[in-house]
């Protein structure tokens, strides 16, 4: 679960695109599927501008991008600054590599992020990659 600003996002479900918003404060779910890839096992963290940052995913479901394996190398922003009428994934750049199972996402200090690939062999996930927030 990816935590930002008194809301919080998590996927997984039956079909590993169904994700969820919670709203903190009211203890409300919201339920905002992404219609394209699989984010279950992403890394994830809240950026700076409180949106949540997912990276990677699984490529189960034979969505995403980068040839075959079990990660995917697409990264997402979740906009839910408006919840009820903004609720939308935005698809960001394509990392260099995929990411998958145990990946971290880590926000850094100067707008920069990190993504830390898991233990599985390289054969399904790749090295390590940056994402610049802005």
């Amino acid at each position: 679960m990816s935590s930002c600003g008194g809301y919080g996002v998590f996927s997984g479900g039956a079909t590993r695109t169904d994700a969820w918003v919670w709203n903190v404060a009211t203890g409300v779910f919201t339920q905002v599927d992404h219609n394209e890839d699989d984010i279950y096992c992403a890394g994830h963290a809240g950026l700076a501008e409180q949106r949540p940052f997912v990276a990677g995913g699984q490529r189960d479901n034979g969505g995403g991008t980068g040839g075959a394996g079990y990660g995917i190398s697409d990264s997402n922003l979740f906009d839910f600054n408006v919840i009820g009428t903004g609720n939308e994934w935005i698809s960001r750049a394509v990392m260099a590599n995929r990411r998958w199972y145990r990946s971290t996402f880590r926000r850094l200090r100067n707008a920069f992020g990190w993504s830390i690939p898991s233990c599985t062999p390289a054969s399904r996930i790749g090295g390590d990659s940056g994402y610049r927030a802005s």
